[in-house]
C-alpha cells in the first residue's frame, strides 16, 4: 500500500526539511559548546535539567513499540491489551527513576553503566555487561532502522535499502557534531513534535462521531471479548501479553545505556523529578495510539498488517496532511532512539571498550575521535543487519529481551548497595546468558510457553546463583572500595 504520487512527494520533502532542520541543530551544539572535551560530548557537562531529562527519557523510550505495539494490541486485544502495555510502561519509568537517582548518588561522577558495575566488581564484571551494553545497542539501533524503513516504504514506495541510508545518515549528522547534547536537544523537539500530533489527532477522534462510536464499538479489540482487565479473558490476555511485557520492561531500564546516559548528563537533583515527569508525557502517546486499535476493530477495518495498525488506520481516516504528520511522529520516535542508542554507544567505547582494544583516549581530542569511531562503527553494524535479506523485526527480538533480562537483578542490587560476590555475579550472568539461545529456538517454533520460562530463567538464575555464592564464598568485591552516601 502507497499513497498518491503527490502525497509521496510531500513526504519526501518533509523527511528533507526533518534532515535539514537537525543537521542545524548539530551544527548549532557544536559551535555554542565545546562539544571537543570528553564530558561535553559525553555528558553535557551532567547540566541538565528536569525539564529538557524528562522530554528527552520521554522522547528515546517511545520506541517503535509505543506508536505500532500499542495500537496492535489494542486491535487484537481490545482495552485488556492497551492497558498490558500502558500501565506497565509507565510505573517501569517511575519506579527506575528512583533506582537511577540512588545509582548517580553512589557514582557521581561516571558515564556508563557497565562504568558502574566496574567500579563495584572489577574488570571482569565490567566486560560482561560491556558485552551485553553493546549487542543490546546494536539491535536496538538495527531494529529501528527497519521500523522506521518499513513505514517510509509503505508511504513511498521507495526501496527500504535506500531509506536505511538516509535515516542512518540523518542521525550520525548531528551526533557526531553535538554528541549527547544534540541527542536531548533533538529529543525535547522531537517529543514536542509527537505531542503536537498527539493533541491534533486527539480531537479528530474523540469530536468527530464516526471515530467516536468506532472506538466504542472497538474497545473489546476485533472479537469483541476483552472489554475489561478483570474477565476471564482479561486474565486470558494478561498470561499471554501482560506478564511478559511487565517483566520484560522492569528489567529493561537497567541495562539501557541510553537511560544510564541521561542519568549520568543531568544535575544530581533533576534525576529522579526527571524520570517522574518523563513517565507521564510518555503515557499520552501509546494510549492515543491505542485508539486508533480500537477504530480499526470498531469499523471492521481491512488491515494487511497488524503490526501496521496505527500507520494503516491514520492513512484511512484521516486527510492526507495528517498522515504525513503522522509519518513525521513516527521518525521522530524512531529517530529520537537511534540517536539515543548512537550517542549511547560513543560512551560504552570511550570509558570501556578502549580499555580491552588499547586505545588512546588520554585526551579531550582522541576521546571524542574515538567516540565518533564508535558512532560509525554502530552504524555500520545496523546497516548490515537491516539490509540482510529475509530479516524480520522478531528475529531482533527473539534474543533481545533475554539478553537485557540476564543482567538485571545483579545491577539492581548493587544499585541497592547489597554487597555482592564479584565472581559469583559474573557466573550468574554467564549461567543467565545461556538461556538466550533457548528462549529465541522455543519463541521462532512458536512455543511461547517455553520461550517465557526460558526468559523467567535467565532473571532469575544470575540472582540466586550470585545470592547462594555469595553465601557460600564470602563478600568479595572486585571493584574500589564501597562509596557510602
Amino acid at each position: 500500500m502507497t499513497l498518491e504520487n503527490n502525497t509521496q512527494i510531500l513526504v519526501i520533502i518533509s523527511v528533507a526539511i526533518y534532515a535539514l532542520v537537525f543537521l542545524a541543530i548539530g551544527l548549532y551544539v557544536r559551535r555554542m559548546y565545546k562539544t571537543e572535551t570528553k564530558n561535553e560530548f559525553l555528558v553535557a557537562n551532567r547540566e541538565i535539567g528536569t525539564q529538557k531529562l524528562a522530554f528527552s527519557i520521554a522522547a528515546t523510550w517511545i520506541w517503535s513499540t509505543a506508536l505500532f505495539v500499542s495500537a496492535t494490541l489494542a486491535f487484537n486485544f481490545g482495552l485488556a491489551g492497551a492497558f498490558w502495555f500502558c500501565f506497565p510502561n509507565f510505573i517501569t519509568l517511575v519506579v527506575f527513576g528512583y533506582f537511577a537517582a540512588r545509582a548517580r548518588r553512589l557514582h557521581p561522577d561516571g558515564f556508563t553503566m557497565p562504568h558502574f558495575m566496574e567500579k563495584f566488581h572489577g574488570r571482569r564484571v565490567n566486560a560482561i555487561y560491556l558485552f551485553q551494553a553493546l549487542a543490546l545497542m546494536i539491535m536496538g539501533f538495527a531494529a529501528q532502522t527497519i521500523a522506521g524503513i518499513s513505514v517510509l516504504n509503505i508511504l513511498t514506495g521507495i526501496p527500504m535499502w535506500i531509506w536505511s541510508f538516509v535515516v542512518v545518515a540523518i542521525v550520525v549528522s548531528y551526533i557526531l557534531l553535538g554528541g549527547v547534547r544534540a541527542s536531548i536537544l533533538t529529543d525535547n523537539i522531537q517529543i514536542l513534535l509527537i505531542l503536537l500530533v498527539v493533541f491534533v489527532v486527539l480531537p479528530m477522534i474523540l469530536f468527530i462521531p464516526e471515530n467516536l462510536s468506532a472506538v466504542l464499538a472497538g474497545i473489546g479489540g476485533k472479537t469483541g471479548l476483552y472489554t475489561s482487565i478483570f474477565s476471564a479473558e482479561g486474565w486470558e490476555v494478561f498470561l499471554a501479553v501482560g506478564l511478559m511485557t511487565s517483566l520484560s520492561l522492569m528489567v529493561a531500564t537497567y541495562g539501557d545505556q541510553t537511560l544510564w546516559q541521561r542519568i549520568y548528563s543531568a544535575k544530581i537533583e533533576s534525576v529522579s523529578r526527571g524520570f517522574y515527569l518523563a513517565a507521564c508525557i510518555f503515557i499520552i502517546v501509546p494510549i492515543t495510539m491505542s485508539l486508533l486499535g480500537f477504530i480499526a476493530a470498531g469499523s471492521g477495518m481491512v488491515i494487511n498488517n497488524p503490526s501496521n495498525v496505527t500507520i494503516e488506520t491514520a492513512i484511512s481516516i484521516f486527510p492526507t496532511i495528517i498522515a504525513v504528520l503522522f509519518l513525521l511522529m513516527i521518525l521522530s520516535a524512531l529517530l529520537s532512539t537511534m540517536d539515543s542508542l548512537a550517542s549511547a554507544v560513543s560512551s560504552l567505547t570511550v570509558q570501556d571498550l578502549s580499555k580491552y582494544l588499547k586505545l588512546d583516549v588520554s585526551t579531550d581530542v582522541n576521546v571524542v575521535k574515538v567516540a565518533r569511531y564508535g558512532i560509525l562503527l554502530l552504524c555500520i553494524g545496523a546497516l548490515i543487519i537491516a539490509n540482510t535479506p529475509g530479516m524480520q523485526l522478531l528475529y531482533i527480538f527473539l534474543f533481545y529481551g533475554t539478553l537485557r533480562a540476564s543482567t538485571a537483578f545483579p545491577l539492581i542490587l548493587t544499585m541497592l548497595k547489597k554487597k555482592l560476590n564479584s565472581k559469583g555475579i559474573l557466573v550468574g550472568v554467564l549461567m543467565g546468558m545461556a538461556f538466550v539461545p533457548a528462549h529465541a529456538y522455543f519463541q521462532y517454533n512458536g512455543l511461547t510457553t517455553n520461550a517465557s520460562i526460558a526468559t523467567i530463567c535467565a532473571l532469575v538464575v544470575p540472582l540466586i546463583v550470585s545470592v547462594l555464592w555469595t553465601k557460600i564464598n564470602g563478600t568479595q568485591m572486585d571493584g574500589e572500595a564501597y562509596v557510602e552516601t
